[in-house]
């Protein structure tokens, strides 16, 4: 009988400890960008077109460097385009850093903007964080910090 406890205690510790491997390290700290980061090339991320003719497409290979990448088409005005909505809480005094490779085969002007909710007072504004002009056929990271 104890032979048996003491094998049944023992696959148990085996199996336990088996599936600790499966867990990824936890770390302490966690920034903002590990937060926020979702890639179009893994998924969609929260990505849409913000107007009713616009369409996202992805696919592989048209993206920066080869990767996967997001296809805008539809566009009727200049302020179509894709968005992205994510559910976080920005903190005061805290420095945020947003980019986006864009690409376009005509010279474009490109905007990327930040749209903050104020969740006691429901007042939306919305932030320019930069804006270039690019030429065509050439890739351009659109970058910028906000605090």
């Amino acid at each position: 009988m104890n032979k048996q406890k003491w094998l049944a205690g023992l696959t148990a510790a085996v199996c336990c400890a088996s599936v600790l491997f499966c867990f990824p390290a936890i770390s302490g700290t966690v920034s903002a960008a590990e937060l926020v980061s979702n890639d179009f090339e893994v998924n969609y991320g929260g990505w849409y077109g913000n107007a009713d003719a616009v369409a996202l497409t992805a696919e592989d290979g048209i993206g920066h460097n080869t990767s996967r990448g997001m296809s805008v088409t539809g566009r009727t005005g200049t302020s179509d385009g894709a968005s992205a909505e994510k559910g976080f809480y920005l903190s005061g005094g805290e420095t945020y850093t947003y980019s986006v490779w864009v690409y376009s085969e005509t010279a474009e002007r490109f905007h990327l903007s930040l749209s903050c909710a104020d969740l006691d007072t429901a007042q939306e504004t919305e932030t320019e964080l930069t804006a270039k002009q690019t030429r065509a056929g050439k890739w351009t990271e659109l970058s910028a910090s906000y605090r």
